[in-house]
């Protein structure tokens, strides 16, 4: 049921999810801290501020058994004009497919894992705004859609639930990029209220985290973190929408532009570089959800 942070529980034997999504971060700021990138003649290019950052996503899962999950998630990008360059344009990101199970306990505690594996289905030419902490490598050639090479994630979650008042959703993972030296940790805590009710609203906190960077102990601020509330939707016919609210730190922290992320790129005819913010100060994010029963099993005995 999270938007950001993923539950510990498991779609039940039979049981298809949907979920169509939309994201955008065109909060009026640039996509480069200090609204600018660097040129191989270290001219400084302007970077227009109304420049969009976007992304759709399709995501589907199914309970192959009562406590395992099977999922795939596809998304699909889109910078706007970005100053001089060829970056703009609209191109597929890295697929992820998924296995995960849980586990239920005596007491109100949920605990489940998961194995993710990502594909370098992205784009390399297109795009400004690196989507994931991991696409980026230093001082070597970064992409903004895709990791470049195949990655690997192990996450762990845990859920304590009251049904009828509050689920409390806690994940932390480890991923681990072929083309990126660095360990990033996934985590997120969230608090879900009256879930089986018609409107369940949300409070989320979530980021990614270099653990091997040479800046470890700056890491936790600069790196992805995001504070998400929003609300689920429960719609007629199994269908639900979910809106999120994506605030970043630097909606109350002023980032200094050497502490932000560093990105190289190559476009056509020379290479740039600029810093980038973990995560952009304000963000919406959008979806709609569909469930489908294909479960043998006699419910009602």
């Amino acid at each position: 049921e999270g938007l950001r942070v993923p539950s510990a529980f498991t779609l039940g034997q039979g049981i298809l999810y949907t979920s169509f999504g939309f994201e955008t971060v065109s909060d009026g700021e640039p996509l480069a801290l200090g609204g600018y990138y660097t040129d191989e003649a270290g001219k400084k290019v302007g970077i227009d501020n109304s420049a969009a950052s976007s992304s759709f996503s399709a995501f589907i899962s199914y309970g192959a058994l009562d406590y395992l999950e099977l999922g795939m998630f596809l998304p699909v990008h889109y910078d706007g004009d970005v100053g001089e360059t060829d970056l703009e344009g609209t191109a597929l990101g890295d697929f992820q497919f998924y296995v995960k199970g849980s586990i239920p306990t005596p007491i109100p505690v949920q605990l489940g894992g998961s194995l993710e594996l990502y594909a370098p289905s992205g784009s390399e030419s297109s795009g400004f705004r690196p989507r994931h902490v991991w696409y980026i490598h230093g001082d070597k050639e970064s992409y903004a859609y895709t990791a470049s090479t195949w990655s690997m994630a192990v996450n762990f979650y845990a859920t304590l639930y009251n049904f009828s008042l509050v689920h409390w959703n806690n994940y932390i993972g480890f991923l681990k990029s072929m083309s990126n030296k660095d360990i990033t940790m996934l985590w997120g805590t969230g608090l879900y209220f009256f879930p089986n009710k018609i409107l369940s609203p949300s409070l989320e906190l979530s980021g990614e985290t270099r653990l091997s960077s040479k800046e470890i102990s700056l890491a936790p601020l600069y790196d992805p973190l995001r504070f998400t509330p929003g609300f689920r939707l429960h719609l007629p016919r199994q269908t639900d929408l979910s809106v999120g609210v994506d605030i970043g730190l630097g909606f109350v922290k002023k980032f200094k532009e050497r502490r932000g992320l560093p990105v190289t790129r190559e476009t056509e005819d020379q290479s740039i570089e600029y810093r980038v913010a973990g995560q952009p100060k304000f963000g919406v994010t959008v979806s709609i959800n569909h469930t489908f029963e294909f479960s043998w099993k006699d419910f009602d005995h």
